[in-house]
């Protein structure tokens, strides 16, 4: 005895999506084969100074170079800066947790003065450094 027994299959969503694309992508490509035989008339009286339009890139490339070269050297005084305030905050932070492991901790009010005051000369050297810098552009 023989049972004939039909199973669905199931095709898969991305399938579909990768048909829906493939066929999307063939629309858009007879859309712009249909636009660059619109616009050809417009271009084929114009004339191309190539070498003009090759001056102008050079010169363009000639700036981009010398303010790359500018803005990196600021990113590496601005990066050791950070470095040298990190590993001091880094080194108060070791030298503060031994003090509280070991049972010396001052009082708060101290600690809350000298981290104010601490703070407070940050802020005045980060001030004139810039004012500083900004002397030196002009």
């Amino acid at each position: 005895m023989t049972t004939n027994q039909t199973t669905k299959t199931r095709i898969p969503a991305p399938l579909f999506a990768a048909a829906g694309a493939a066929d999307l992508a063939y629309q858009k490509l007879r859309d712009l084969q249909a636009k660059v035989v619109e616009q050809r008339p417009l271009t084929s009286g114009r004339e191309l100074d190539i070498e003009r339009m090759r001056g102008v890139a050079r010169r363009n490339v000639q700036a981009f170079v010398v303010t790359a070269q500018a803005a990196q050297g600021k990113v590496v005084a601005g990066a050791q800066v950070a470095q040298g305030k990190a590993v001091e905050i880094y080194t108060d932070l070791v030298a503060r947790g031994e003090k509280v492991v070991r049972g010396g901790a001052r009082d708060t009010a101290a600690t809350v003065t000298e981290i104010a005051d601490k703070a407070a000369a940050d802020v005045k050297k980060t001030t004139a450094a810039k004012r500083t810098r900004s002397a030196a552009s002009k």
